[in-house]
């Protein structure tokens, strides 16, 4: 009887699955839901609150088109924080719930209304209900376990333009959660700042039996005036995760649990009265330019062997610690008998100052007479700690230098580039200083011969001779013209012309385009004999070239051409010839 009734059970399924419920046709409308949610009712203020639209009941998809990137509301901060979508399962039915956050934030006290706003969700707009949000005058949290932030530095009294190490510690509570890197600043209009670093170091202590975290970031500050100063305050700010009035209990297992909200702080640390000594003027070295520190200074050059009126490339190097920014290249000793071009800085590899650092100086230096050394190159500091002006000189070079020296010049007619500017008129510069291959000049050669004797019988044979021979030279000329149009010219420079369409088009690194410019000179020069420009502006020209070229290879050489350098050289050179 039981095997019996087993039999009817397919049956009844066939029966429930021919009824089934309506279906949902494509055209009907399915209206979705949207609900609000704060995560705190009443904040305090500068307390942020996570507003959440939450927005169910479409279609299985949920689809979110649009939704507001920006709310205003007078006297707060309704800032987008991201969306999210999640299943959720009601009575059984599951469904797509779409979330989009706000951060709600206010720095006064009072009751603000968040307007209703507008979201599109498959195709249909659905509006949001408005929402009160409460904002207490008062601290909603402990401040008792609010960070705290300390000011320090390496000494309170110090010389004008030495660096001195800076630090910033925030003490942070175990129950306070850092949500994200903070920042320190500080500016004083007595002070040069080097900004604070932005990663900082942690380490904890003990206090009253609780770990604390102490976040340090470093900077140097250099003094700029004398007398008794107020150093600071510096500004920190950082957001952080603050425990709820009465929500921390003091226990081995820390916060952990416990609610809390996130806060926006702004810490003012304390101040520190300095007393900066102005340098002493007894003693002061002439040249002195304001370095304070310690450094050290070695000097190379390259080539050792050459002759009168080639390039010498000096590397001066510059180690220690102090303020570099107030290094200045060092000075010959003497430049009697030496061309000098204004140095340049070749590298640099320092910190702040109080860590040892480099900085090095390329100069380009012509001797213009037999001689056997290149002088001492002279740097001038101040040092803090013994209180007194240090004068460095480098040792002397040996070199040897050969070659008839030049015409002589007057002293008064020399341009000096390391000293600086000057009213003296600057010495035209020869073609050899110049052009990579010099032009030999061209030669008068006389035209008068001695007679020669004259034979009877070439008089009979001579209209018939010179009529020969002017048509084999017509026809001879003519081959050798033909063979020479289509063989490529060797000696010949390039038409001026065309390099100078390569320096206005080519995008070229600083060495390459220099060498582009002296081989625009070169063809100028062939095709059209002129003397070159004697103003102050071409001869930094050639002194930039000559390190370019001359001197060893930096990363100043392989460096990209600025645009500008580009304009003022091309503005430099004199225009084409017509024949070129």
């Amino acid at each position: 009887m039981h095997f019996r009734s087993l039999l009817w059970l397919p049956a009844l399924l066939l029966l429930a699955a021919a009824d089934p419920a309506p279906a949902q046709q494509p055209g009907d409308s399915v209206q979705p839901r949207i609900t609000t949610q704060l995560s705190a009712r009443s904040i305090g203020a500068g307390d942020q609150v996570m507003l959440t639209y939450q927005i169910s009941g479409g279609t299985p998809r949920q689809d979110l088109e649009d939704y507001p990137r920006m709310i205003v509301v007078p006297g707060l901060s309704v800032a987008f924080s991201g969306t999210n979508r999640r299943l959720s399962s009601i009575n059984g039915v599951t469904g797509i719930v779409v979330e989009v956050r706000y951060v709600v934030q206010s720095e006064k006290a009072g009751t603000f209304s968040i307007p209703e706003q507008i979201f599109r969700v498959d195709g249909q707009e659905i509006k949001s209900p408005v929402v009160t949000v409460e904002v207490k005058d008062g601290p909603a949290v402990s401040e008792d376990l609010a960070p705290t932030a300390q000011l320090t530095v390496g000494k309170t009294e110090m010389w004008r333009g030495e660096v001195v190490p800076v630090e910033v510690a925030v003490m942070v509570h175990p129950a306070v959660q850092p949500a994200g890197q903070f920042v320190a600043q500080l500016t004083n209009s007595g002070f040069a700042m080097h900004r604070f670093d932005r990663q900082a170091g942690v380490e904890q202590r003990i206090i009253n039996g609780e770990p604390w975290r102490i976040w340090q970031v470093e900077s140097v500050m250099t003094p700029l005036q004398p007398g008794v100063q107020n150093f600071g305050p510096a500004l920190v700010e950082m957001d952080v995760f603050m425990p709820l009035s009465g929500g921390y209990a003091r226990d081995p297992f820390g916060s952990m649990g416990s609610p809390a909200t996130r806060k926006s702080l702004k810490i003012n640390t304390n101040s520190i009265e300095i007393n900066v000594k102005e340098l002493p003027a007894e003693g002061k070295p002439e040249g002195f330019a304001g370095a304070v520190g310690s450094f050290d200074l070695m000097v190379t050059a390259t080539p050792d062997k050459l002759r009168i009126g080639e390039p010498i490339a000096v590397e001066m190097v510059i180690d220690g610690t102090g303020n570099f920014d107030a290094l200045v290249p060092p000075p010959l000793a003497s430049r009697d008998g030496w061309r000098t071009y204004e140095p340049r800085v070749s590298m640099e590899n320092r910190g702040l100052g109080t860590e040892r650092g480099r900085r090095s100086f390329t100069q380009i230096i012509i001797p213009e007479k037999n001689l056997t050394e290149i002088p001492p190159f002279v740097l001038n500091y101040f040092d803090p700690v013994q209180g007194v002006y240090v004068t460095k000189k480098s040792p002397a070079v040996p070199i040897t230098v050969t070659g008839d020296p030049p015409a002589a010049v007057a002293a008064s007619e020399v341009k000096d580039f390391s000293a600086g500017s000057s009213s003296t008129p600057v010495p035209g510069e020869e073609l050899n200083d110049i052009l990579s291959k010099p032009l030999s000049g061209g030669r008068w050669i006389s035209t008068a011969a001695a007679p020669l004797p004259v034979n009877p019988w070439l008089l009979h044979g001579a209209p018939a001779a010179l009529l020969a021979l002017v048509l084999g030279t017509g026809l001879f000329k003519r081959l050798r013209a033909a063979a020479a149009a289509r063989r490529p010219a060797t000696d010949v420079p390039r038409p001026a012309v065309e390099i100078l369409s390569d320096l206005r088009r080519t995008p070229v690194n600083r060495r390459p385009f220099y060498a582009l410019a002296t081989e625009y000179l070169e063809s100028v020069r062939f095709h059209a004999p002129r003397s070159l420009p004697s103003t102050p502006a071409f001869h930094d020209f050639l002194a930039t070239r000559d390190r370019l070229l001359y001197g060893p290879a930096t990363p100043e050489t392989e460096a990209p051409l600025p645009t500008e350098e580009r304009k003022s050289v091309m503005s430099l050179l004199p225009p084409p010839p017509p024949s070129a």
